[in-house]
């Protein structure tokens, strides 16, 4: 069938063999598309049997989409990501994504050969949390001995042969304890995962 002048009627063809169509259309340079097809991209798509519709151009970056409920089987769509794909985002998770909350506040580690998949190990993070450990000195204390430079007292600015000192203790160290960072620098987005 084929989309006639105005007023546009359906009219029934003869199915050419491909002999016929490549001698009639493809090697005919006088043929033109039909009305049918009116702009750039446009694609003519069966229908049915011996039925024809125009399939308009789609929008930048789209593709055609497989879809068994569409009278052409067709659609113009985005590129597709397969059931399961996760998804980085800095925004909350699109239409037909779904947040993949076990990732939450856990940094993403490739699986090795026979690890566990989805396993994780420790805690997760907080927001903008800075995990740290510590370290922990013992009391101590410091002792100082220190030389006084006086002369001999004969005048002759010799040092004196066993010169005066003094010791001092110092002071006592109590136990400390010093935090200390364990993270690296890191930036929170959203995962999502492909319905």
């Amino acid at each position: 069938m084929v989309w006639t002048s105005p007023p546009r009627t359906w009219i029934a063809l003869e199915v050419p063999t491909n002999g016929q169509f490549n001698t009639e259309f493809r090697d005919n340079p006088n043929v033109t598309m039909p009305a049918l097809v009116t702009t750039k991209g446009d694609t003519v798509i069966a229908t049915a049997v011996n039925a024809a519709a125009r399939l308009a151009v789609g929008a930048n970056r789209e593709i055609l989409v497989g879809n068994s409920g569409a009278s052409t089987g067709w659609e113009w769509g985005q590129q597709p990501a397969p059931p399961g794909m996760l998804g980085l985002f800095a925004a909350a998770c699109p239409t037909g994504w779904t947040e993949y909350t076990t990732a939450r506040g856990f940094a993403l580690v490739g699986v090795p050969l026979s690890g566990t998949l989805e396993g994780t190990l420790g805690s997760a993070l907080t927001n903008l949390q800075d995990k740290t450990h510590t370290h922990t000195g013992p009391s101590h204390n410091h002792s100082v001995t220190t030389l006084l430079d006086v002369d001999d007292e004969s005048g002759s600015g010799a040092l004196h042969p066993n010169p005066p000192h003094l010791t001092d203790n110092g002071g006592t160290g109590a136990t400390g304890t010093s935090p200390m960072s364990d993270m690296m620098s890191y930036i929170q987005l959203r995962i999502c995962e492909k319905d």
